[in-house]
């Protein structure tokens, strides 16, 4: 479970968009909870939905997301809710203290995102 979830941030980070629609399950969803200059926003939307955001972005820049630590549920052989502990990249710079959770089934035997969120909290003074 955690290589899908590898592979989603690597591809996530480097904008290899069209990578992306095989590692989710039909019907997926994106959701976030962000916090800018102190105040919590909320986003929820289809991958869909979330994949054509990213398309429409005129200049993206890249990142990576390290992960530190994981913690994987497994139910049944066919559930899975990994919780991801990251750090945003960018520039070489830490941008942001991520909690990603991501929840898996399984696919035609393949382990699909379901439903990805995280919440993203500033690293230092903005």
């Amino acid at each position: 479970m955690t290589e899908v979830v590898e592979r989603f941030l690597r591809a996530a980070g480097r904008f290899e968009l069209d990578s992306l629609p095989p590692l989710f399950a039909p019907a997926a969803n994106i959701g976030a909870n962000a916090q800018r200059d102190g105040v919590w926003t909320t986003s929820t939307m289809s991958f869909d939905e979330w994949l054509e955001s990213l398309r429409a972005r005129a200049n993206p820049r890249p990142y990576t997301e390290p992960v530190s630590e994981y913690t994987v549920h497994v139910d049944s052989g066919q559930l899975a809710f990994v919780r991801a502990d990251a750090t945003l990249i960018r520039d070489g710079q830490a941008q942001s203290h991520n909690i990603d959770y991501f929840t898996l089934v399984r696919h035609d035997g393949v382990w699909k995102i379901l439903s990805g969120s995280y919440t993203s909290v500033p690293i230092g003074p903005r």
